[in-house]
């Protein structure tokens, strides 16, 4: 008896399309991921830089 020979060619040609969402789908996260995280960092380098400026102020005062 003959044993059945699977050819990777036709084990691949239907994961394709599944792959390609998977991998689209994978970018997009990683995307949105950075964009979230940059968006952050800058938010709060702003945020520590007018606290800072805030209190260099508030000492400047205090000294007058």
């Amino acid at each position: 008896m003959i044993t059945p020979t699977v050819v990777p060619s036709q084990q691949q040609k239907g994961d394709t399309t599944e792959g390609k969402f998977v991998s689209k789908f994978g970018v997009v996260i990683v995307v949105v991921v950075v964009t979230v995280v940059v968006t952050v960092v800058v938010i709060v380098v702003v945020f520590l830089s007018l606290s800072i400026n805030k209190e260099k102020k508030d000492k400047k005062k205090e000294i007058r």
